[in-house]
């Protein structure tokens, strides 16, 4: 099994419609196209190939949603396809990879949001388990600099009830910490 890590360009988009296809054949939502046009965003998409295919995928934005701060990237519309879940693709190579280009890239934070209902990735965000297959987990300086930021909770529409749990990384380890403006709620616990 061959796994690549590349940044997405123009000339890729029939494989990024595959791929969107592909999503929603499993019943995902998460790229839709009236939200996810990868020719015209403030950020970059990755794209993770298994044996040259489209396996997962990740946009790495400007906040444009909760903080706003131009320093800031959110990570979002990530998804693997249900055939590659149990590679940790998104630990492994997404993540890092959007860690490191947003540090290359002189920015303070990176941040993610999860449904607060999914216990078992909720669990490993907040470093309370790991996934027994990936064992380089415990020994990644990024992973391990993950932050679960409880004093809020992420809505992207104050129509949905979805509530999201919240984590970011300080890309420069200067205590920075993500100041909401917009899509938020603030934790009562």
């Amino acid at each position: 099994m061959f796994t690549q890590v590349v940044k997405y360009e123009w000339v890729m988009r029939p494989l990024v419609e595959d791929f969107r296809k592909r999503t929603v054949e499993e019943g995902n939502d998460a790229l839709p196209i009236e939200k996810f046009d990868p020719d015209n965003l403030q950020g970059e998409t990755w794209l993770c190939f298994v044996d040259g295919r489209i396996a997962s995928l990740v946009v790495a934005e400007q906040d444009h949603y909760a903080t706003k701060d131009p320093k800031v990237i959110r990570a979002c519309r990530f998804h693997t396809l249900k055939k590659y879940r149990n590679l940790g693709l998104g630990s492994k190579y997404l993540l890092p990879k959007v860690i490191t280009s947003a540090k290359q890239q002189n920015y303070d934070c990176v941040y993610w949001t999860h449904d607060r209902k999914n216990k078992a990735l909720n669990a490993i965000y907040q470093l309370e388990r790991k996934p027994i297959k990936h064992e380089h987990l415990k020994e990644d300086n990024i992973w391990n600099s993950i932050k679960f930021d409880r004093r809020w909770l992420f809505q992207v529409d104050k129509k949905s009830d979805m509530l999201q749990n919240v984590y970011y990384v300080d890309l420069k380890n200067n205590g920075y910490t993500l100041n909401p403006v917009d899509c938020v709620v603030w934790n009562e616990n």
